[in-house]
């Protein structure tokens, strides 16, 4: 049975995943002498991704 923090972990793992997946572009770009515009489009999003989840975690998960 799943329960929410299934969900926190499979999301979590996702950036994770997307994470490494942006540094092997960015990689690639560097070393291929292609441009970065798109893994930093991608990182922009990771990061406002990032200041929401800061934001959230101030929030209470629970109602009293």
């Amino acid at each position: 049975m799943a329960v929410p923090l299934d969900a926190v972990r499979a999301i979590h793992n996702a950036f994770r995943k997307d994470l490494a997946a942006m540094d092997a572009a960015a990689n690639a770009a560097v070393r291929q002498g292609g441009s970065l515009d798109p893994v930093l489009n991608r990182y922009k999003l990771f990061n406002e991704v990032l200041v929401w989840h800061a934001a959230a975690k101030k929030m209470p998960c629970f109602r009293p």
